[in-house]
């Protein structure tokens, strides 16, 4: 099954809305090859459109969810973190 097709099919797993759906995708899709994504919240609000705000609510909800892991960096707050898709 496609990650697409998994995506549709997902909503009791915690994929619920458009805009999970898209974070997702995008941590999935700039995996390093260590099997992490380091990403800012910045740019993912860059990349789908939405307001930083949005984009933190979702990103907790997806870790909550245990969909994916979060690494806080380690030079501070400001900086980006590093995310890691739990297969569904």
């Amino acid at each position: 099954m496609s990650l697409i097709d998994q995506l549709i099919s997902s909503p009791s797993k915690g994929l619920d809305t458009l805009s999970s759906k898209l974070i997702y995708i995008i941590i999935k899709n700039n995996v390093e090859a260590d099997g992490w994504t380091t990403i800012s919240v910045t740019k993912l609000g860059r990349m789908t459109g939405l307001s930083l705000n949005a984009v933190r609510h979702n990103l907790a909800k997806l870790i909550k969810r245990n969909l994916i892991e979060k690494e806080r960096s380690k030079e501070g707050v400001t900086k980006a973190s590093r995310y890691k898709v739990v297969e569904l």
